[in-house]
């Protein structure tokens, strides 16, 4: 589960605010005064990791969806997939 944020939207729009009109300020130093340590990430357009996708993934999602279609049409027809089935189609 991810990480609940310490900082509330509005520190977080007054940290960007202040480094809009003062541009010379360190990043790094604006985080720390708003109590922000993802400001970096914010001003450089990082996605939240929520949103990423994973660097472990196996399949992508036209795979995963081929996948889970060949699932349900097994256990429709009353043949439940065991997991050596389903690392065979993966591999």
């Amino acid at each position: 589960m991810p990480k609940s944020s310490k900082y509330t939207e509005d520190q977080l729009q007054k940290a960007i605010d202040t480094l809009k009109l003062n541009p010379k300020l360190k990043i790094t130093n604006v985080a720390r005064e708003f109590e922000i340590p993802t400001l970096v990430g914010w001003i450089k357009g990082r996605k939240s990791r929520t949103t990423r996708i994973p660097i472990n993934r196996i399949l992508n999602d036209s795979q995963e969806e081929a996948l889970k279609k060949r699932i349900i049409q097994l256990d429709s027809n009353f043949y439940p997939p065991i997991i050596e089935h389903i690392e065979a189609a993966v591999n």
